[in-house]
């Protein structure tokens, strides 16, 4: 069995939601789509439009097959932190493979931007680090 994961808040659930929901259990061939959400709380700390329940069932009606709560702890922080801690959960529940949306839909971009960020030299991220503490 495929499971693939996917990171969400569905504040509201909406169209754009459905569709990235549609084509991540099409292109990934999922028998399962998980989805780590947020609780009460979003990212900065914002209180959710909905209740959490109905944003789940809303999601659940949509086509996810199981829905797991981020943790205030994650949900609460900013990108990196809120990212992380759902990708550890994912990973620890199994998934194969996560589907995640992006402004442009650019994959291919993304991926050359991914690569050449975690290929960095010692050398490149300490001068980098060195301009950002100026």
């Amino acid at each position: 069995m495929k499971a693939t994961g996917i990171i969400v808040e569905y504040n509201p659930f909406h169209n754009g939601h459905l569709l990235h929901l549609q084509e991540a259990r099409k292109r990934t061939k999922a028998d399962v789509i998980i989805a780590v959400m947020s609780g009460s709380f979003l990212q900065r700390g914002e209180p959710a439009l909905l209740p959490k329940w109905e944003r789940a069932q809303m999601a659940i009606d949509a086509g996810v097959d199981l829905i797991v709560e981020l943790p205030f702890s994650f949900a609460t922080q900013q990108a990196a932190i809120f990212a992380n801690g759902a990708v550890e959960i994912l990973d620890a529940l199994g998934v194969q493979s996560l589907f995640f949306g992006s402004e442009n839909g650019d994959a291919q971009t993304f991926s050359k931007v991914a690569k050449l960020i975690t290929e960095q030299s010692a050398q490149f991220k300490a001068i980098i680090r060195r301009f950002f503490r100026q």
